[in-house]
């Protein structure tokens, strides 16, 4: 007792020191820390209880689809090529991110089998087109019909295809009428490519425009 009486002041603001350490809990004392991620919005990531760090691709609101019918002109073994708008030019300012994309094949030029192989008579493509151009620049995806018959597919395209501001979504049909839906989000022209293109690589594929 009579060292304690006799401690410097320095002495007494040490012990106070270690007396207050030990009587906060750990789990306060850690939650006035944070080592994980900011977003310039100054919103912090967070994570699930098995340590996987929560994401999302994009705000809800940035969500958006086009859809278009391709013309049957191509019907009954006519070779001509039709190619019809999918929605709107893609806004100024912005990119869209295809993630989807929904064909509805509802009618469609029979198979033939050659060489006793089943080929398919009709097909559908869709393209990423600059102002004037006609399904004849970027092919985003193609399809044939599910066994030669009408009917659905889905194409998934993960992690997305960039169509830029300004271009059109086009749908080439030969040899069948179709729906098609396409879905992604919208992100700003800045944080996408000037071309369209796949989201990884920066790969895109250019083809030659039909005669």
């Amino acid at each position: 007792m009579t060292k304690i009486k006799n401690m410097s002041r320095g002495g007494y603001i040490v012990v106070g020191i270690v007396v207050a350490l030990l009587l906060v809990p750990t789990a306060a004392y850690a939650a006035t820390l944070y080592n994980g991620i900011v977003g310039s919005s100054g919103k912090k990531a967070n994570v699930t209880a098995a340590g996987q760090l929560l994401t999302t691709e994009a705000l809800p609101k940035t969500y958006q689809d086009y859809d278009g019918n391709g013309d049957n002109s191509a019907i009954s073994g006519n070779p001509s090529f039709g190619c019809n708008p999918v929605g709107s030019a893609i806004p100024a300012g912005k990119a869209f991110v295809v993630q989807q994309v929904s064909f509805d094949i509802f009618e469609a030029n029979a198979a033939s089998l050659t060489s006793g192989v089943n080929v398919s008579n009709a097909g559908v493509e869709l393209d990423a087109d600059p102002p004037g151009f006609n399904c004849d620049s970027y092919q985003i995806t193609s399809a044939d019909p599910p066994d030669g018959d009408p009917g659905n597919v889905a194409i998934p395209l993960t992690p997305g295809y960039v169509v830029p501001s300004g271009y059109q979504i086009d749908m080439g049909t030969g040899g069948l009428d179709a729906y098609v839906e396409v879905t992604g989000y919208l992100v700003p022209s800045a944080d996408a490519p000037a071309t369209p293109q796949i989201v990884t690589n920066g790969t895109h594929r250019l083809r030659a425009a039909r005669p």
